[in-house]
């Protein structure tokens, strides 16, 4: 079936979707950001920890509220870091569904611009079927981004590691 879009005369500028998103939900993608910085600086010092412990260990003469402390310290690392990566991974999963129902909604709206001609020819359900699929064909585009993104990050340690040996 055919379908036309109803333009309006009065609009000038082209809203870009992706621009939207981030400027409605920047400070929730910033503070998600800092949860997995506060986290990877957590995981990053397990290693120092576990040096002091040993270095405690070999050194018979430290007080033993040293190695006690060391010990909580490393517990309470390994705690904090896991309350910060959940923490971010719970808003990024509600920010990827707030994003979701963004480009559902903008779809239904440019569904309601629908000329009344092409309302007639097409039936509700295949309006409702196709804004479906073009809010999933969007967030299946985001997901590929992602991972050629990743598969970029991959690629280049790769490179890194293999230059360091």
């Amino acid at each position: 079936p055919k379908v036309v879009i109803k333009s309006s005369s009065n609009t000038k500028k082209v809203p870009v979707f992706l621009l939207a998103l981030f400027r409605a939900f920047s400070g929730k993608l910033i503070a998600g950001g800092l949860l997995k910085v506060i986290s990877d600086v957590l995981q990053l010092s397990s290693p120092i920890i576990l040096k002091l412990i040993l270095d405690f260990f070999n050194d018979p003469s430290k007080p033993t509220w040293m190695g006690i402390f060391y010990a909580f310290l490393l517990g309470a690392n390994g705690f904090c870091q896991t309350l910060f990566l959940q923490a971010y991974f719970q808003r990024q999963f509600t920010i990827g569904m707030r994003f979701r129902a963004a480009a559902t909604g903008l779809v239904y709206r440019k569904s309601l611009k629908l000329s009344n001609s092409s309302k007639q020819t097409t039936t509700t359900g295949e309006i409702v079927n196709l804004m479906s699929i073009d809010a999933s064909r969007f967030g299946d585009l985001c997901n590929a981004k992602q991972m050629k993104l990743k598969d970029q990050r991959i690629k280049t340690m790769n490179e890194v590691l293999n230059g360091i040996k």
